[in-house]
């Protein structure tokens, strides 16, 4: 005959709902990133809102939710929070982890908080156009045109041909505020 003591029984419905609740927080997970690739920018936060719901220490659906709300939904507070909360939790979580710091504190104003972490960013992924010209983009909102070149040139040596245009458009703003006509 086939007998399960109350206590096994009972450890064995405590652990599977634990499973459960992990496999949920993940199938939300999963389905935030499906909607995000879809363009379904407020489901997707739906969705990722869910799994932290479900696990408030998912560090996937914190972070993506952080990176959805700074470049999807504009609520740079709100993604800043999420991404520093990210980093508190799991410092090396992202290769990008800094560039996205960087680029929710800029779109505050916080320029000079910005400006560090794109350098770490630099200090981790040297080849990163993108920190490099916003890095620029940054001193060049606090009127250190000098050292901004220095980014976007720094960030033309790089480029792909991708980003030319805009970092050439950003060299010739700093030019203009220098006075530069003739260069910009």
């Amino acid at each position: 005959s086939f007998f399960i003591s109350i206590p096994v029984l009972l450890i064995w419905i405590l652990l599977y709902s634990l499973q459960a609740g992990a496999q949920t927080a993940n199938s939300f997970f999963h389905k935030g990133k499906q909607l995000t690739y879809k363009k379904d920018y407020q489901n997707a936060l739906s969705a990722f809102n869910q799994a932290l719901a479900k696990d408030p220490n998912h560090i996937k659906a914190l972070y993506e939710r952080g990176v959805l709300r700074l470049y999807y939904l504009d609520q740079s507070e709100l993604a800043l929070a999420d991404l520093q909360l990210v980093y508190q939790k799991e410092p090396g979580f992202s290769k990008i982890m800094y560039y996205n710091l960087a680029n929710a504190q800029n779109n505050l104003g916080w320029n000079e908080i910005a400006i560090e972490n794109f350098n770490k960013s630099l200090e981790h992924l040297p080849k990163f156009v993108c920190a490099a010209n916003n890095r620029g983009m940054c001193k060049s909102k606090l009127g250190k045109y000098e050292e901004a070149l220095i980014d976007f040139d720094l960030a033309l040596k790089k480029d792909s041909k991708e980003h030319k245009k805009n970092i050439f458009i950003n060299r010739a703003n700093v030019f203009a505020n220098l006075g530069q006509w003739e260069n910009a």
